[in-house]
């Protein structure tokens, strides 16, 4: 039987509000991604996504617009409850009936790769 043990099984799972916490207390200190990945068990790209998806704030100084790169936890958090609460599986019985079997006679006249 032969063994492959250069692979493991992930199992993927979403950042919690308390990890989110720990990436900004990390980020204030000045730990880069790849060590804040490290002590929280995830994977570099993990927090590097995390950390560009949330950390660009925009203020007004005398009139203009002034960039800086700061992560807020709770921010990130609510953005990320609000596009789970916002997002939903579309199944097919949500299509309509003339929708499918237009499909399904188009696809029996040309099928893949013919």
């Amino acid at each position: 039987m032969s063994t492959n043990y250069s692979t493991t099984n992930q199992s993927y799972k979403h950042l919690s509000e308390a990890e989110r916490g720990e990436i900004e207390a990390y980020l204030s200190v000045g730990l880069k991604p790849a060590e804040i990945a490290r002590r929280l068990g995830r994977n570099r790209s993990t927090i590097t996504r995390e950390i560009n998806r949330a950390i660009t704030q925009v203020k007004k100084v005398n009139g203009q617009k002034v960039y800086y790169q700061h992560y807020y936890a709770d921010a990130a958090h609510n953005r990320y409850r609000h596009a789970r609460e916002a997002s939903y599986y579309l199944k097919l019985d949500c299509v309509s009936d003339d929708f499918l079997r237009e499909f399904t006679e188009a696809m029996r006249e040309k099928p893949r790769g013919a």
